[in-house]
């Protein structure tokens, strides 16, 4: 059992390490930081992911990157084939993700039927109310899901955005935390 953290999907040392360790790899987490990443990056750094089946924890921080739906969509594809994953943290604040690069993620979520704590971060983006209904519909299947941190902070989510998030968190009968960021949404007091 491995665990890798601070991988630098740029660093062609790094990706062999991945791929060396993968059938006994649990846990990876690679911030960004420092680095200018796009849709393509994206793309790449999914495709050297989806192998890792075994994978139970990923935390990706692409927050200020230049990433937007398409570049999302092809890594929740990736994503979506790691059906092992326990613990998942993506921090896409103040990327250029909207509706379609949420429901792209909640297509993942489907897939992740062992998920115990979610984390996502659509902060200051152009998240909308299709975009939140889309991960709450996936979430609300997520049975066993015990803790969800959702950043919604400075998007386009509405009413009907939040009443479908708080709709699908009375569907998890093991949730036992909750933490939503709502402030500066279009949401009326």
């Amino acid at each position: 059992v491995a665990e890798v953290r601070d991988v630098a999907f740029h660093n062609p040392a790094h990706l062999e390490l991945l791929k060396k360790l993968g059938p006994q790899l649990v846990s990876v987490q690679g911030p960004m930081a420092g680095t200018q990443v796009g849709d393509a990056a994206l793309a790449f750094i999914g495709k050297h992911l989806e192998n890792l089946k075994q994978l139970k924890q990923i935390r990706l921080d692409f927050a200020s990157q230049n990433v937007g739906d398409a570049g999302v969509a092809a890594l929740s594809k990736s994503l979506g084939n790691l059906k092992l994953l326990e613990k998942v943290a993506l921090d896409f604040t103040l990327t250029r993700i909207g509706d379609v690069g949420a429901a792209a993620i909640s297509k993942s979520l489907g897939n992740w039927g062992q998920l115990a704590e979610l984390e996502l971060h659509f902060d200051d983006t152009d998240v909308g109310d299709g975009g939140a209904a889309a991960i709450s519909q996936s979430i609300e299947n997520l049975k066993q899901l015990q803790k969800i941190e959702l950043g919604l902070e400075d998007t386009e989510v509405g009413d009907a955005g939040a009443a479908a998030v708080f709709t699908s968190l009375e569907c998890l009968p093991e949730l036992r935390s909750v933490a939503l960021d709502l402030d500066g949404t279009m949401v009326t007091p």
